[in-house]
């Protein structure tokens, strides 16, 4: 692909050769090394890897997505350590790195697509909150102004459990939608709860609403 550009016509009327560097990249099948062309723009602007343009490379970028999802992937189950081992096949990358990618991630709730806003007559709304220990090493323990500990919120809205799904040993909700994170004021979260039951429930519908607060939120 890098060959390519080098020889395209039209790359040659918009961008310039500078010169070719070697870079590595870790996936899940171990290090990859290979050869890219450094290019500038002709009529002004930034210098790119076009190839890296191209397959989605990122400037900074070491390791490739697929490493990242498994680390993701098991992290959610483990830790950042055994992450880090099992990111890949042959290498494995840091807890550090692991948890650097984790906490650049950008968590969106997907759209809501409603064609026809639905008729319940009763509907279910949970919420719970948890605890959780910041790792904080480099903060000095004795200073109390620096959080030690989280409150991520969970609020899920559902119409009971789905008897066609359901069996002994598990319990399935209908329709259930989840809304989480960490907020500082939990207003936004319900009014995120209030936008998604306006966006697809008809209300007048609705005759009675079940609310279950598993702890104290305010």
């Amino acid at each position: 692909m890098d060959q390519h550009l080098r020889n395209s016509g039209l790359r040659k009327n918009n961008w310039e050769i500078v010169r070719n560097d070697t870079t590595q990249l870790l996936t899940s099948f171990g290090m990859i090394k290979y050869n890219r062309t450094y290019f500038k723009p002709k009529k002004g602007g930034k210098r790119r890897y076009l190839v890296d343009d191209i397959v989605g490379v990122g400037p900074h970028d070491r390791v490739s997505a697929d490493v990242v999802i498994n680390a993701v992937e098991e992290a959610a189950d483990s830790s950042y350590r055994k992450a880090g081992k099992k990111a890949t096949y042959v290498d494995e990358i840091s807890k550090q790195a692991v948890m650097n990618k984790i906490h650049a991630l950008e968590i969106t709730q997907p759209e809501v697509k409603v064609d026809e806003k639905r008729d319940v007559e009763i509907l279910y709304i949970e919420a719970d909150e948890d605890h959780v220990a910041l790792q904080n090493k480099d903060k000095d323990e004795t200073d109390n102004s620096y959080p030690k500990i989280a409150m991520p919120r969970l609020v899920y809205v559902h119409e009971g459990f789905d008897g066609d799904k359901c069996s002994e040993n598990r319990n399935v909700l209908r329709n259930v939608r989840y809304f989480g994170g960490i907020y500082k004021n939990s207003e936004d979260l319900w009014l995120e709860v209030c936008d998604y039951i306006y966006e697809q429930y008809n209300i007048d519908s609705i005759e009675t609403i079940y609310f279950r607060r598993w702890c104290f939120m305010d």
